[in-house]
């Protein structure tokens, strides 16, 4: 059996939305982050702007939710389904 990984983050709110340093922490420590719900409106400008680093092999954005709300992502798409088995494979996640 293969070690978990530590951090998955899904982020279900723009960045202006989320309290400041927190995001930033919990950010900074992730090893996978998912944008979902309101969170697809985030983008690499806008958290760059803010102070997040954005490694972008390590983001994604939720396709169905981004399609819904008509958002074009840079972030790479996922579905329920990924996003569930990393559910799975994360020994963490955080939901901000």
């Amino acid at each position: 059996m293969s070690a978990k990984e530590t951090l998955f983050v899904l982020v279900t709110k723009p960045f202006d939305l989320l309290p400041k340093s927190l995001a930033k922490s919990t950010l900074s420590m992730a090893d996978k982050v998912t944008l979902a719900e309101e969170g697809v409106y985030n983008t690499p400008a806008k958290l760059s702007a803010a102070g997040v680093a954005v490694d972008l092999s390590k983001w994604s954005v939720l396709w169905e939710d981004a399609e819904a709300r008509r958002v074009e992502s840079v972030f790479s798409h996922s579905t329920y389904s990924d996003m569930a088995g990393d559910i799975e494979k994360y020994q963490k996640t955080i939901v901000l």
